[in-house]
């Protein structure tokens, strides 16, 4: 698929306006008079260029000429089968990392270099079939789009690019508690009153997950606990998750 130009020039001879001809694997080339063939083979092929120098009388041709040939060796193009996103999912929360690798069906026994662009942008030190990174959005949703090439490093043929699907990386909520820190119990037992504040502009929809000493609280999945609990000198530490039940991206 790659094309090449071949350029010849003539030393000596009496007379600059001579006549070129050129042959393909012996096979004369139609309308190929110059000094530069340009052509796009598909297999190795053997191209000659014969120089006739004009310098007898005015339509006699001389025979004097000169010729020489360059064989031409065509390798295979590689190329780039699919480009392979771990998670698959079409979108990921803020902070997963995903494994992003090239498949190929092209022997490459011979040494190759791949390039790397997300969104467009070379991704440089990174030259391998696959590579590991951490996704992460800020505030909106955040589109990452890879693309990769091969190249061959005796021949310098490069794959067309290859683009994978888009990946969409979803902020991470953040979750706050409100309650008082400390409760004073007038007797062995007091309440402890606990709300979770979810900070998500979309509104979503979140299941929660109350823990106390990391330890699940059954029966507490709103965003609100509350209990009756043990007067003690040391605190109670309690952790509560909040879940996304559309996106699956989770506070804590």
């Amino acid at each position: 698929g790659g094309e090449i130009e071949l350029n010849t020039s003539v030393v000596g001879g009496n007379l600059p306006d001579g006549t070129y001809y050129w042959e393909k694997d012996g096979v004369e080339i139609d309308g190929a008079h110059g000094s530069t063939l340009t052509d796009a083979p598909t297999a190795d092929a053997t191209y000659l260029v014969r120089y006739y120098q004009y310098n007898a009388a005015p339509g006699e041709p001389n025979t004097c000429y000169a010729d020489t040939t360059i064989n031409v060796t065509v390798k295979a193009l590689p190329k780039i089968d699919n480009i392979a996103i771990v998670p698959g999912n079409d979108s990921i929360c803020s902070g997963t990392q995903v494994t992003v690798t090239a498949e190929y069906s092209t022997d490459l026994s011979a040494p190759v270099t791949f390039g790397w662009y997300r969104n467009g942008a070379l991704m440089h030190g990174v030259n391998g079939a696959s590579f590991n990174e951490v996704l992460t959005s800020e505030g909106l949703v955040t589109n990452y789009i890879y693309t990769a090439t091969i190249m061959q490093d005796a021949s310098g043929c490069v794959s067309r690019s290859n683009v994978a699907d888009t990946v969409s990386v979803i902020p991470q909520p953040t979750i706050s508690i409100q309650g008082d820190p400390v409760v004073c119990a007038d007797a062995s037992t007091t309440n402890v009153t606990l709300t979770a504040h979810v900070n998500d502009p979309s509104s979503a929809s979140y299941t929660y997950e109350w823990r106390l000493f990391n330890e699940t609280l059954s029966g507490f999945t709103g965003n609100t606990y509350s209990a009756v609990v043990a007067a003690s000198e040391d605190p109670y530490v309690y952790t509560v998750v909040a879940t996304d039940n559309t996106t699956g991206c989770s506070a804590t």
